[in-house]
C-alpha cells in the first residue's frame, strides 16, 4: 500500500502481509486485523485513527532508521490510537505518541532506539535509553547526530551519560 488503508469491513486477515510503503505520510483508518504488518520507511509519519484497534496476529514490524525515525501518531492528540500485537515484534527507530498497548495477557511492546513523545501506555521504552555521544563533535545538546539514536531526547525519554573519565 503506497499510502493510506481504510477499512471498509471487507479484509479477511487470513495469513497476509500489509506493507506501508514509500516516503508519503499516511492514514490507517477503522479497527483493523492483519496477519503481518509493516512499515520500514525512514522518516514517514503514520497517523492511526484515535480509538481504533490495529490487531496484529503474525509479525508486527515498525522501522525507521538513525537519525530518521519512522513516526507514529493519533489522528486526534491525547486520544490514544490502540494495538494489539500477538505475535513477533520488531520495533526500532520510532517516534511514538499518544497509542497505547492493549495486549492485556502479554509484555509490554518493547522498543528500540525509539523516542517517547508521550501519552503512550503499554510499551516499554527502557531498551531505548538516549546515550550522549558527541559523535558529531560540536559539542551541542540540540545536535541529533551528538546522541545515540540519531535524535535529541524529549521530556518522555530515557537518558545516560557518561562519567567525565569515560
Amino acid at each position: 500500500i503506497y499510502q493510506d488503508w481504510v477499512n471498509f469491513g471487507n479484509f479477511t486477515a487470513q495469513t497476509s502481509r500489509v506493507n506501508l510503503i514509500g516516503p508519503q505520510d499516511a492514514t490507517v483508518l477503522g479497527n483493523n486485523t492483519f496477519h503481518d504488518f509493516l512499515i520500514i520507511e525512514p522518516s514517514k509519519k503514520v497517523s492511526f485513527e484515535a480509538g481504533a484497534t490495529q490487531e496484529i496476529q503474525g509479525t508486527l514490524i515498525f522501522q525507521g532508521s538513525y537519525g530518521k525515525l519512522l513516526i507514529l501518531r493519533s489522528t486526534q492528540t491525547t486520544i490514544p490510537w490502540k494495538i494489539n500485537a500477538t505475535g513477533e515484534t520488531h520495533l526500532t527507530y520510532l517516534d511514538l505518541m499518544d497509542s497505547s498497548n492493549v495486549h492485556i495477557h502479554g509484555p509490554p511492546l518493547t522498543l528500540l532506539h525509539s523516542k517517547n513523545s508521550q501519552g503512550n501506555t503499554g510499551w516499554d521504552f527502557s531498551q531505548s535509553p538516549v546515550l550522549w555521544t558527541n559523535s558529531n563533535h560540536t559539542f551541542l545538546w540540540s545536535d541529533p547526530l551528538n546522541w545515540s539514536a540519531g535524535f535529541v531526547p524529549g521530556l518522555g525519554d530515557i537518558v545516560l551519560l557518561r562519567a567525565a573519565n569515560d
